[in-house]
């Protein structure tokens, strides 16, 4: 069953999401927000579930400034973000994010999140941060995206930071967060895997262990009525023996 168990179960680690960033850096655009705000933008899962297991956000900042990020995974109702999924939380000291042009920071989840299938989900980023704002990367299209079952979107929505839960739409700004996902995508139990199933359970070694068990009982339905314990249990070794 173990053979089964990683035929059926195992499942595609990798990256979800990629983007492949220009050659210089400096040319990714911006949002710089100048109070506590949160960011999502929408994501659609593919024909399979994925899991999720980390969120990367492009950031950069100003020295002598200390920031922090909170990462969130959200679900969608009215195609605006909804309940919150899963959150990872990361600080950085004063002179990490000072002025190098974005980059890529990893924001492990505590555990995996599943995405159904066809459903729509959003990635977003919050930070407390103001005065010296820190940079958060976006980009207007989709060309510097490839998925690896999950897609992004143009879109963008607001929120304050904590999260209220009062998201707005920002109709006139046709953007999207930069990001990449890390995780894995769920495979279906398909035709190969259930012709594994009746192999293993028609396998020599099943075959003998229902013989013996067939055997087994035998020897305890032909044992006459009131027979002794001892000498069923007699019975019962000489059968075992003869398998």
């Amino acid at each position: 069953m173990t053979i089964l168990c990683l035929t059926l179960c195992a499942s595609e680690a990798g990256t979800l999401l990629d983007y492949t960033p220009p050659a210089n850096p400096l040319n990714i655009p911006a949002i710089s927000p100048g109070v506590p705000v949160s960011y999502a933008s929408a994501l659609t899962v593919g024909a399979q579930d994925v899991e999720v297991s980390s969120v990367s956000l492009y950031l950069d900042g100003l020295y002598p400034m200390a920031y922090s990020f909170s990462a969130y995974i959200l679900s969608d109702s009215d195609n605006l973000p909804a309940a919150l999924l899963g959150a990872s939380e990361r600080s950085f000291a004063p002179g990490e994010l000072a002025g190098q042009g974005l980059a890529p920071y990893d924001f492990p989840l505590l555990s995996p999140i599943l995405l159904s299938a066809n459903g729509t989900y959003w990635v977003g980023f919050g930070t407390p941060s103001a005065g010296y704002p820190p940079y958060i990367g976006f980009a207007g299209s989709l060309e510097w995206f490839t998925g690896y079952g999950v897609s992004p979107s143009l879109t963008i929505a607001a929120d304050g930071y904590p999260l209220d839960g009062n998201w707005s739409p920002n109709a006139s700004d046709v953007m999207t967060l930069v990001y990449t996902l890390q995780g894995s995508v769920i495979p279906e139990a398909n035709l190969a895997s259930l012709l594994l199933l009746g192999l293993l359970l028609v396998s020599p070694k099943n075959r003998f262990r229902l013989k013996r068990a067939k055997g087994l009982a035998r020897s305890q339905s032909f044992a006459p009525p009131g027979a002794p314990q001892d000498a069923l249990r007699d019975s019962r070794c000489r059968e075992q023996k003869s398998l």
